[in-house]
């Protein structure tokens, strides 16, 4: 953003800059991706995760989809070899993700005993701050408010 602008970079920054090249990213995304096909394919993927993925996937399958419709209007018998290529291979993809039973995301947190509690506690007093909206509170309610 500040490059675009003509803003100088801070020295860090320029620093991070001067370090990082194109093939250094290049070599990062590859590895990246080979890493996230390596956990799709060993099915260790959350929720979410799966939830993104078929977005993803199902929006990647329209966009080939358009293509090749407008590659074959267009007659161009090579380029529609090539997406329908792509096609099958985002299919297999989608087909992967369907069958894939995600993950729950179970970190055991330290103090989970004390954030129960502090939990607990707090949703009566949630409770109190809704129902105070729009009136003036008693000192007794406006002090339970305070220790929250």
């Amino acid at each position: 953003e500040k490059l675009y602008s003509g803003t100088p970079l801070e020295d860090n920054e320029q620093e991070f800059f001067d370090a990082t090249s194109t093939e250094d990213l290049e070599r990062k995304l590859a590895y990246i991706r080979k890493e996230m096909g390596t956990q799709l394919e060993a099915g260790n993927v959350t929720f979410g995760e799966r939830r993104i993925l078929l977005e993803q996937v199902t929006d990647r399958m329209q966009t080939i989809e358009a293509n090749i419709k407008e590659a074959t209007d267009e007659q161009k018998p090579v380029k529609v070899k090539k997406l329908r290529e792509a096609l099958s291979k985002v299919r297999a993809r989608k087909k992967i993700a369907n069958s894939i039973t995600p993950k729950s995301v179970t970190v055991p947190l330290r103090h989970r005993g004390e954030i129960d509690a502090l939990r607990m506690e707090a949703r009566p007093l949630n409770a109190l701050e809704a129902s105070g909206k729009g009136r003036l509170m008693s000192l007794k309610e406006t002090q339970a408010i305070g220790r929250r």
